[in-house]
C-alpha cells in the first residue's frame, strides 16, 4: 500500500541530509573539533541585525495537482501482455544473446530483460529492430559497436548478432484518481480531505526550505563580512583527505582506478581534481571557523547528550528503525553522522536560530 509522507528537514550547511534514521541511539560524542581560541584565525565581522529576502512560501493549485499525479503514477502497476506487434514506443520483455563471428561474448547475453524501447541506452540500432516484431517471435538483429566503445575494448567497432525472443509487451495500468483510490492508497477516505492534506504538507515544506533559505543567506552574509587570518593546517589537511579518501572508494565501487573515475564524473584528470579538491577543503574549513567562532561569541554549548536527542528526533520523524537504517545506507549511525557532518549541521541551526532572532526581513 503506498503511504505518502512528508516531514520538515533541517536546514544544511554543508549538505541536504536525507533524512535516513535510526532509533535508539546513544553513543555518538560531540567532536573533538575548533576547541581552541580562534581568535587567532578567524575575526568575526557584523553578525546581527542583518537583513535578509524574505522567501515566498504560498502553495499553489498547480503544486497540489502534480503532487497527486506523483502519487497516482506510483501507484500504477505492469502488466505482461503476451501478443501484440511492437511498437516504437513500447517497454518490452525480451531474451537476447549476442555473439561475434558465431561465438558468445561475455556480458552481451540476458533473460527476461525489460527495455524501454522509446528511451534505450543500448547501442544504436538495437531497439529499432525489434519494432514491428511480435510477442513469441524469434528473430536475428545486426549492430556494430562504436569505435571509441570503452565498456569492452574487445567489442569496438566490431558487428555483432543477437539472437532475439520477444517475451512480452509490458503494459502500464494507470489507476484513477477517486475516493476509493484515496482510501486505497492514503489514511485519507476522501479526495477532499487528502487534498487539504497535501496542500497543508506542501506548506510546511515549503517553510522549511524557505527557514533553510533565509539562514544562508545571513550565514553567507557573516562569511563576507568575517576576515580569515589563517586557516589551521591540521583541519584542511584533514578535510582534503576526507574528500579523496571518499572518491577513492566511489572509485573502488566502480570497481576503477580513482584516475578514471575522477575523469568519467568531473571531466577533468586528478591532477585538476585534487587542486580544486584542495581549494574546496580551504572554504569548508573557512565556513566552519566562523560557524565555530560564531558559538564560543554566543556561548552556544552542544552536549553529547544533545546531540544524541537531536539525532533521536530526525529518526523519529523519518520512523526508521536501526535496522532499516543500517540496511540502507551499509554503515551505523556513528559513521554516517561523522560522514555527513551531522555535528555541524546541528551547530549551525543552534547558531542561526540566535542569530536570526536579531535580523529583519526585506
Amino acid at each position: 500500500m503506498m503511504k505518502k509522507k512528508m516531514f520538515k528537514t533541517a536546514s544544511a550547511l554543508f549538505l541536504a541530509l536525507s533524512m535516513t534514521a535510526l532509533t535508539g541511539c546513544s553513543s555518538l560524542e560531540v567532536p573533538d573539533k575548533y576547541n581552541y581560541d580562534l581568535s587567532e584565525y578567524i575575526k568575526l565581522g557584523q553578525y546581527k541585525d542583518l537583513t535578509y529576502s524574505k522567501v515566498e512560501t504560498r502553495v499553489s493549485d498547480a503544486e497540489v495537482e502534480d503532487y497527486i499525479y506523483s502519487a497516482v503514477q506510483s501507484a500504477a502497476s505492469t502488466v505482461d501482455k503476451e501478443e501484440g506487434t511492437v511498437e516504437s514506443d513500447d517497454v518490452v520483455k525480451i531474451d537476447y544473446e549476442g555473439s561475434i563471428g558465431g561465438k558468445v561474448f561475455d556480458g552481451g547475453s540476458a533473460e527476461d530483460y525489460e527495455l524501454d524501447l522509446g528511451n534505450s541506452n543500448f547501442i544504436d540500432g538495437f531497439a529499432e529492430q525489434i519494432v514491428g516484431h511480435k510477442v513469441g517471435e524469434d528473430f536475428d538483429i545486426q549492430v556494430t559497436f562504436p569505435a571509441d566503445y570503452s565498456n569492452n575494448e574487445e567489442l569496438a567497432g566490431k558487428t555483432a548478432t543477437f539472437a532475439i525472443h520477444i517475451d512480452a509487451i509490458v503494459e502500464t495500468e494507470t489507476p484513477t484518481y477517486d475516493d476509493e483510490f484515496v482510501k486505497q492508497n492514503t489514511d485519507f477516505d476522501s479526495k477532499e480531505e487528502y487534498e487539504e492534506n497535501v496542500r497543508k504538507q506542501l506548506q510546511e515544506s515549503k517553510e522549511a526550505q524557505a527557514e533553510s533559505a533565509e539562514m544562508q543567506d545571513v550565514f553567507s552574509q557573516i562569511v563576507n563580512n568575517a576576515e580569515v587570518l589563517k586557516l589551521p593546517d591540521k583541519e584542511v589537511d584533514e578535510t582534503y583527505d576526507s574528500m579523496i579518501s571518499q572518491q577513492e572508494a566511489l572509485a573502488e565501487q566502480s570497481d576503477t582506478d580513482l584516475e578514471k573515475y575522477v575523469y568519467s564524473n568531473y571531466g577533468v584528470d586528478l591532477d585538476e581534481y585534487k587542486t580544486a579538491a584542495k581549494q574546496t577543503a580551504k572554504d569548508t574549513v573557512t565556513q566552519e571557523l566562523i560557524l565555530y567562532a560564531l558559538a564560543q561569541e554566543l556561548d552556544i554549548h552542544i552536549s553529547d547528550k544533545d546531540y544524541n536527542e537531536y539525532v533521536e528526533d530526525m529518526i523519529e520523524s523519518a520512523g526508521y528503525t536501526k535496522d532499516q537504517f543500517e540496511q540502507a545506507t551499509g554503515m551505523s549511525i556513528e559513521a554516517y553522522a561523522t560522514q555527513n557532518n551531522l555535528y555541524n549541521t546541528m551547530l549551525y541551526e543552534e547558531v542561526m536560530d540566535e542569530v536570526m532572532e536579531t535580523c529583519v526581513a526585506k
